[in-house]
């Protein structure tokens, strides 16, 4: 399979977007047709000038966020849209609750535990 054709109708989410390695990766995925493109930066400035550069282009979305911050990265790529479109998709719990009773179903099914560092 081909680089441009891996990429394309993805959902992509970019962290570190608005350094000169991301800018050249957003540009080259860019031409991939992504369903979505997603460019997230802790640099508020340069997200202002990412979201100027890509603001005609509908599937390019930009974000002020932080990869240390699990809320941030939660917030920024979490998107169900596209099952939802797609396949007729309806969650039947929220995501909180959903990851609760996944965590629960491995814990009790294979004594597996999780510790998140926050």
């Amino acid at each position: 399979m081909e680089f441009k054709e891996f990429y394309n109708n993805k959902n992509i989410l970019i962290t570190g977007a608005a350094g000169t390695i991301g800018r050249q990766i957003a540009r080259l995925l860019l031409e991939c047709e992504p369903e979505e493109l997603r460019l997230m930066d802790n640099n508020e400035t340069e997200i202002f000038f990412l979201m100027e550069e890509y603001s005609n282009a509908n599937n390019v979305h930009c974000f002020l966020g932080d990869v240390r911050d699990f809320e941030d990265v939660r917030r920024n790529y979490s998107d169900i849209s596209k099952a939802k479109r797609v396949l007729g998709y309806e969650p039947n719990y929220d995501l909180d609750k959903g990851l609760k009773a996944t965590f629960e179903y491995f814990k009790n099914r294979y004594g597996i535990t999780v510790n998140r560092k926050q």
